[in-house]
């Protein structure tokens, strides 16, 4: 069965406090990863407890560039994906697609640009502009602003291997972040990654270019 989330997002309200009551351990919202070769389908970035939250900081560096993630659902979860992009205004009209495909899922509602594997139906959210200022966040964690996407939200006890797909509908190149999961919980291993990870992402070292905020 699959249900969809239409509760408020509590992921920046996390964040913002995890961060408040440890300074100097800032990436107590989610575990942040950078990509560091092009996550295809047959290379993915796997992901394996869903449900803990993790932040990748990737690329799509060509027009056609379908970033790829693997998420193994082996029991009832929720999975809760999002997108954000860095506050730059070069990227103030960057605004690249993602979709969840996996079984259960209901078919896809418009074609998409990469096959579907089989048995899988999927969710595909877009990020329209809708003529209001977009929505932005300051992150405690990272220490800047980023553009706020599209959220998906949903429970399922379809087992299977689910995938996350991020593209560009235009086909423009740029930098994102694919958040996944919402439970903060953090091994040895974890905290040292947010420790290294976290430097570095304060100093936009992430950024592929110059980074004028708007």
């Amino acid at each position: 069965m699959i249900r969809v989330n239409t509760r408020p997002n509590g992921h920046k309200l996390i964040a913002a406090v995890n961060a408040l009551l440890v300074p100097l351990a800032p990436a107590f919202a989610h575990v942040p990863f950078f990509e560091k070769t092009d996550l295809t389908a047959t290379a993915p970035f796997v992901i394996s407890d869903v449900e803990q939250s993790k932040a990748v900081y990737a690329y799509l560096e060509s027009e056609d560039d379908r970033d790829t993630y693997l998420l193994l659902v082996r029991e009832a979860v929720q999975l809760y994906v999002k997108i954000s992009i860095p506050y730059c205004r070069s990227y103030q009209d960057f605004r690249p697609s993602f979709a969840v495909t996996g079984p259960g899922l209901p078919p896809p509602a418009e074609p998409l640009p990469f096959e579907l594997p089989d048995g899988h139906g999927a969710i595909v959210k877009h990020d329209k502009p809708d003529g209001a200022s977009r929505p932005s966040m300051f992150e405690f964690f990272s220490d800047q602003f980023y553009y706020e996407g599209p959220v998906l939200d949903i429970d399922t006890d379809e087992k299977g291997d689910y995938r996350l797909v991020y593209w560009h509908p235009e086909g423009r190149v740029g930098d994102y972040v694919a958040i996944v999961g919402r439970r903060d919980d953090f091994s040895p291993e974890d905290w040292e990654r947010s420790v290294t990870n976290t430097r570095e992402i304060r100093k936009r070292n992430y950024i592929h270019g110059p980074c004028e905020e708007p």
